[in-house]
């Protein structure tokens, strides 16, 4: 006999899958005109969490894990407004249901307004986004991240940007942890051929909070390698990366002669397999070990999760 939480689950699963579908079939026409200026995707999901963690409220763990339903809906736009000068806009609706603990629960609100100009061999762009967090059925934050960047191509296979973040998070009820944040980074990408690409990326983010003892400077970088092959007359796409960051708080004593330090690495794999024009199935496994003065920011993490997509 089903329990009361197995009945539940099998019905939320029921209830995205039937939104995602829903939302996609529905819009289909619209975005499939011959412009193709549109784009609408849907997709639903499985996601197992060893270490349940809130990144925007300090990432210390709970010791607990469980597992949820994820939702994802959204639509894309982009305009060519000149032969140099290109906009874009889109939403995004994130739903991540947990199974026991509804506390985790999250739903993001998420639009974005973009825009690039060719410049010779260089590439301008600038982007504001916009995002609303929900906990557990609760406003959690308000955030806005204005995005300049610049690139150009090195040869035939090299590609170089550099870029500019800036961040501003207002919180309903925590606001102490209302921040500003500058950040600066560079990426990397090397075409090695059709099929296969690296990227790597090195930024430096300096966040200042309403009460100093959240203020934080943190270094991060990242690497991946990314393959492309045929399965089943199909591109199939998978990818190995790694992460690495450590943050340094200004204010933030674990002892009365030490301030709190934290370091993460994280190593995952991602599969994608298209299974026809429209649908497509993803997967992850990534593990990451955080190691930190603060005994509640010190844990490892195992993350695996399986998607099912639809775009048009």
């Amino acid at each position: 006999m089903k329990t009361f939480t197995q009945t539940k689950l099998s019905m939320s699963l029921s209830v995205l899958i039937s939104t995602a579908l829903s939302t996609a079939l529905a819009t289909a026409s619209f975005a499939q005109d011959k412009n193709k200026n549109w784009s609408i995707s849907a997709e639903t999901g499985y996601l197992h969490d060893s270490q349940l963690t809130i990144a925007e409220l300090d990432g210390t763990a709970s010791d607990q894990s469980d597992t949820a339903l994820t939702l994802k809906v959204g639509a894309d736009g982009k305009w060519q407004l000149t032969e140099n000068t290109q906009i874009s806009a889109g939403y995004q609706y994130n739903q991540k249901q947990f199974q026991d603990t509804q506390t985790y629960d999250t739903q993001m609100h998420q639009a974005n307004i973009a825009s690039r100009y060719a410049l010779g061999v260089y590439r301008l762009g600038a982007r504001l986004d916009y995002a609303s967090i929900d906990l557990a059925e609760a406003d959690l934050l308000d955030m806005t991240l204005l995005t300049l960047d610049i690139g150009r191509m090195l040869g035939d296979a090299v590609y170089l940007r550099g870029s500019t973040v800036l961040r501003d998070k207002s919180f309903a009820d925590l606001s102490e942890r209302d921040a500003q944040a500058v950040t600066i980074g560079a990426d990397v990408f090397y075409f090695i051929n059709m099929s296969q690409y690296l990227t790597a990326s090195i930024s430096h983010e300096d966040e200042s909070a309403d009460n100093t003892r959240f203020d934080y400077t943190e270094g991060k970088l990242k690497a991946s390698f990314t393959q492309k092959f045929t399965v089943f007359e199909q591109t199939a796409k998978a990818q190995v990366y790694y992460q690495y960051s450590d943050r340094d708080y200004a204010a933030y004593a674990v002892n009365p002669d030490e301030f709190r330090a934290d370091s993460k690495q994280t190593l995952g794999i991602q599969y994608n397999h298209p299974l026809s024009q429209y649908f497509e199935m993803y997967g992850k496994i990534e593990h990451t070990k955080a190691q930190s003065n603060l005994s509640s920011a010190d844990y490892d993490e195992n993350l695996a999760s399986v998607n099912l997509k639809m775009h048009f």
